[in-house]
């Protein structure tokens, strides 16, 4: 007696049990096998509530319902996938047999021509075909669940990803790719159509190369986003392989565009530091010959009357030191460390008269309107640089409209509070949060290519004749040193808009007025300590000039010797800052260490800013710029010992 573990498990529902019977036997001299039986669709119904068949035999006409009915009820109670049916038919019909073949049968027989072998054939013939199918389900349903699986994965990645062909045609594309670009159908078109067209040839050719060489794909390229602005983006691909056999390609776009941003403003910072120290370093060396020209000449203006015939020339060599000058503050600018006289600022007032003064050098066919907001936080800055940015700004404005157009040049002032950190395109930095006062000057003219875009920082760069001085250089080099920042929005025969950012500093009470208590003048003798013999001379003859003895120091060591052996009569320091060796800082800070408390004078061509930077904390009385006028000079001495700060002549 075979056990129900062993034996095939069959239900057999059939109305006519002599039927029934010959089932049984014939199956029985085939196999092991346990039979239920039922006379009725709803007793064979009732058995698979507590009978679990390995097969069904099952007759098609049954007193109450057909077997296709019955098969349907099977469906509908959940048990279609349970187990296979074998459809059983007085005569062969094949309208029956298909019927029931797409309810799910796996077989029909036609009861008067079985055998046991037919019969067991049948049997066992339906269930390794069902067991087959059920194995081919959960296969599908696997491969269902993995194609899920991968294509959430791929929309979960943030960055494009696609497929193509092996002939290189793109066939998917994940949401990203729609979302980015705004396109609704992935056609070779509408995918081309979203790479810049200057970035296609050189595309196509990379993965010409990469797929001869089966190697990675790698190629940087424009895509257009949804608003119709390109962004560089990095296409990677590889190689499916089955084998030798190359399946496809699998892809992503990755945007490079903030990266490319960061290694540009990277490589602008370096350039600029790297031409900045460059400069910084010649016009410091440069004003240091200024001072003994400009010096000298300045003093012996004062000492020849105005009848002589030297007298025009000596004016000649102040007005060219002068002019010198400032072309060594606009390289000091451009380094960021310009000779500034640092003082608030309403920009709308600057502005208002800068734009009266450059009026007369507007061509005619260009308007320029002023859009000044009142009632502005001031900045600080020196007037002159600022002066010269709201000049540089509005010429170049002015000068990029075509003679043939009618153009508009708008000067806007105004407010602005950043919440979070900006970075400031082509000014090789950022600018940090908080208020600021912005400075738009906005022109109609013929726009910028990318090309002149990244060079319009560049040291006597020009785009109409060969440059004649340091222009949007000097710019920057300003707006770096008043920790401001810069901004251009260019587009190719449209027109270009700068906008400068500058700290915004809330303005001041009205100061008092009344005119200051007179200063007691103090004696003593002047210790000049410079590294330059010329500076040296300059300073000599001009506190002589003014009535006072000068001990000279070539060097910091010198000169804290000449102070130790000389403090009673020494009233005053003019130390220069940049020194070889123990440079002014060190000196001062050497000498605030020994209790020498005598006031010190600055002497430097980089603004007071730089300076008091430098000293931090070693009490400064004042600076002095170089290069410097006799007269000047004095002045200052004046300020600081008392005095009138006359020449002697």
């Amino acid at each position: 007696m075979p056990t129900e573990l062993s034996a095939i498990r069959v239900l057999l529902v059939e109305d006519d049990a002599i039927d029934r019977d010959i089932f049984k036997k014939y199956l029985r001299q085939t196999g092991s096998y346990v039979f239920q039986e039922a006379s009725t669709g709803a007793q064979g119904l009732g058995c698979l509530e507590h009978f679990r068949p390995t097969c069904v035999l099952l007759d098609y006409n049954l007193p109450d319902m057909n077997g296709l009915e019955f098969m349907e009820r099977v469906s509908s109670n959940g048990h279609a996938a349970g187990f296979p049916v074998v459809m059983l038919t007085a005569v062969g019909n094949e309208r029956v047999a298909v019927e029931a073949m797409k309810l799910g049968a796996m077989d029909y027989l036609a009861k008067g021509g079985v055998t046991p072998d037919s019969v067991s054939r049948a049997v066992r013939n339906a269930i390794e075909k069902f067991s087959l199918q059920q194995d081919l389900a959960r296969e599908r349903e696997k491969l269902v669940e993995r194609e899920a699986y991968y294509r959430t994965l791929l929309e979960a990645i943030p960055q494009v990803v696609w497929t193509a062909s092996t002939e290189r045609v793109v066939d998917f594309v994940n949401t990203q790719w729609f979302e980015y670009t705004g396109l609704r159908e992935l056609t070779p078109e509408a995918y081309r159509s979203a790479i810049h067209p200057q970035d296609l040839e050189r595309l196509e050719e990379a993965w010409t190369t990469a797929a001869a060489a089966g190697q990675v794909l790698q190629a940087e390229a424009r895509l257009r986003r949804h608003d119709g602005a390109y962004r560089w983006h990095l296409a990677r691909a590889v190689m499916l392989r089955r084998g030798d056999t190359v399946l496809k390609w699998f892809g992503t776009w990755t945007d490079l565009e903030d990266q490319k941003r960061a290694e540009a403003a990277l490589l602008q910072k370096q350039k600029l530091e790297s031409i900045g120290l460059l400069a910084g370093g010649i016009a410091h060396d440069f004003n240091n010959l200024l001072v003994a020209i400009l010096g000298g000449a300045s003093l012996a203006l004062d000492l020849v009357p105005a009848a002589n015939t030297a007298f025009p020339l000596l004016q000649g060599i102040v007005d060219a030191s002068e002019r010198a000058a400032h072309l060594t503050r606009q390289m000091l600018a451009y380094a960021g460390k310009g000779n500034f006289l640092i003082e608030r600022i309403d920009l709308s007032d600057c502005v208002l008269h800068t734009a009266e003064l450059v009026r007369i050098s507007i061509p005619k066919n260009v308007e320029v309107k002023l859009q000044a907001g009142r009632d502005l936080p001031d900045i600080q800055a020196d007037a002159g640089q600022v002066q010269q940015v709201v000049m540089n700004l509005v010429i170049n404005a002015a000068e990029s409209v075509p003679e043939e157009r009618q153009g508009l040049v708008v000067v806007r002032t105004r407010v602005m509070k950043l919440n979070e950190t900006r970075s400031t395109n082509l000014a090789g930095g950022t600018v940090e949060p908080g208020e600021y006062v912005v400075l738009e000057v906005e022109d109609n003219g013929t726009g910028m290519s990318e090309e002149t875009l990244s060079r319009i920082f560049d040291p006597f760069f020009s785009t109409k004749f060969t440059g004649r001085g340091l222009g949007l250089a000097a710019v920057q080099g300003i707006l770096r040193a008043l920790k401001g920042g810069i901004e251009v929005e260019t587009h190719l025969g449209e027109g270009t808009i700068f906008r400068i950012y500058f700290p915004a500093h809330a303005r001041l009470p009205v100061a008092d007025s009344s005119p200051p208590s007179e200063r007691q003048q103090i004696e003593g003798a002047i210790l000049v300590i410079d590294d330059e013999a010329m500076v040296r001379e300059v300073a000599r003859t001009a506190l002589d000039r003014i009535g006072r003895t000068a001990l000279t120091a070539a060097t910091g060591e010198e000169g804290l010797k000449l102070l130790a052996e000389n403090k009673d009569r020494i009233a005053l320091v003019l130390l220069d800052m940049s020194m070889p060796g123990m440079s002014g800082p060190e000196v001062l800070k050497r000498m605030r260490a020994a209790a020498i408390q005598v006031p010190v004078i600055i002497c430097s061509g980089y603004s007071e800013e730089e300076v008091y930077r430098q000293f931090a904390g070693l009490d400064v009385a004042a600076v002095i710029q170089k290069p410097f006028t006799i007269r000047r000079f004095a002045s200052k001495f004046a300020a600081v010992l008392g005095g009138d700060g006359s020449v002697s002549g």
